[in-house]
């Protein structure tokens, strides 16, 4: 489905790149810009970045350029953002980038360092070369129509907290007692990575993560690629139910479905109140 939104945007507040950990050093003006962006009705293929307002850019001479000393690539995207939310853009390479010079560069992730926020564009710098190249030295080089493209768009968090556990009797009444809660197995389907995060009264929380990384396919522990068909994954919680807080938390661009869980634990039934 494709909506047309209206989004509150800023306008001319850099005057040259900085830093994306540095807040824009002209006062911004705000402006709501109307984009025509797609809802996808149905699951995305498992291979296709988990980014909001993502969208693909085909890399030309106009939106793209490489400098080889310092080993930086400047990308344009052609739509402006709050400052808040450029340190959240992420760029990942997709299935063009197959055969990198003769390197499988598919699906690597790359953040920008810093930002240049214009009236209908926002110029960022990443470190590293994302840009096809040839000849000898390496130089950019870009084909009519373009053949190398990239995925960008923001990252943001999924975040489920579980409500505090207790067990009920057959006519699905709350028993008192004291429940001791021990494991955690979530069993997900074509999932990449996920973290649950344990904490117990208040502390700060054990943050245990899932990745589908095998020695033997890629390096990098975020890879798309890295997406297991059907498993589960156990944690340990060792707390009251009461006092335990449990979430299941996703910051990656890999799909998180989660088909069900199973909580164990020891149960000992007390009561509340004594009849006579």
């Amino acid at each position: 489905i494709y909506s047309v939104i209206a989004r509150p945007t800023t306008q001319n507040t850099t005057t040259a790149l900085v830093d994306v950990t540095t807040a824009a050093t002209v006062a911004a003006t705000t402006t709501k810009r109307y984009t025509l962006e797609r809802t996808y009705m149905r699951s995305l293929n498992e291979n296709i970045p988990r980014l909001d307002r993502m969208f693909k850019l085909f890399l030309t001479a106009n939106n793209s350029s490489y400098d080889g000393t310092l080993n930086q690539t400047t990308i344009k995207i052609p739509l402006s953002f709050n400052y808040l939310d450029i340190s959240k853009i992420q760029l990942i390479t997709d299935s063009t980038w197959l055969n990198d010079v003769g390197l499988d560069r598919v699906y690597e992730i790359a953040t920008p360092t810093k930002y240049l926020i214009k009236d209908k564009y926002i110029e960022l710098l990443f470190t590293g070369r994302f840009v096809p190249v040839a000849g000898t030295p390496l130089v950019a080089t870009y084909t009519t129509p373009p053949t190398r493209s990239v995925y960008i768009g923001i990252k943001f968090r999924m975040e489920v907290e579980l409500s505090t556990q207790f067990v009920r009797d057959q006519n699905n009444n709350p028993i008192d007692g004291v429940l001791s809660l021990r494991t955690i197995t979530t069993r997900h389907k074509k999932t990449g990575n996920y973290d649950i995060e344990v904490s117990n009264r208040g502390r700060t929380s054990v943050v245990s993560s899932f990745t589908n990384q095998s020695i033997d396919t890629f390096e990098d522990v975020l890879n798309l690629g890295n997406i297991e068909e059907e498993g589960e994954f156990m944690t340990n919680v060792l707390g009251f139910s009461d006092a335990i807080s449990l979430k299941i938390v996703s910051e990656y661009p890999t799909p998180c479905n989660i088909v069900n869980l199973e909580i164990k634990g020891k149960f000992i039934q007390k009561y509340s109140a004594l009849t006579t």
